[in-house]
């Protein structure tokens, strides 16, 4: 493999590892799975503080839409 070829390699896994630090900088409560009708399923059906809603908490799981 050539350095031209190896190089593509590392601007296409830094591309996918930027993409992967893009969701989680702007990871929040709205866009996790447990979100549900504008309220978190693991609180019970709880609304979070807006500081909470802002950032996602320690059980944030990506729902993986892309909107």
């Amino acid at each position: 493999m050539s350095p031209a070829e190896i190089q593509v390699k590392i601007n296409l896994a830094q591309r996918e590892a930027d993409y992967w630090r893009e969701i989680i900088a702007r990871k929040s409560c709205e866009d996790c799975k447990q979100w549900q009708h504008s309220a978190c399923s693991l609180a019970g059906g709880v609304v979070p503080p807006d500081d909470v809603v802002r950032v996602g908490c320690d059980n944030w799981s990506w729902d993986e839409i892309p909107f």
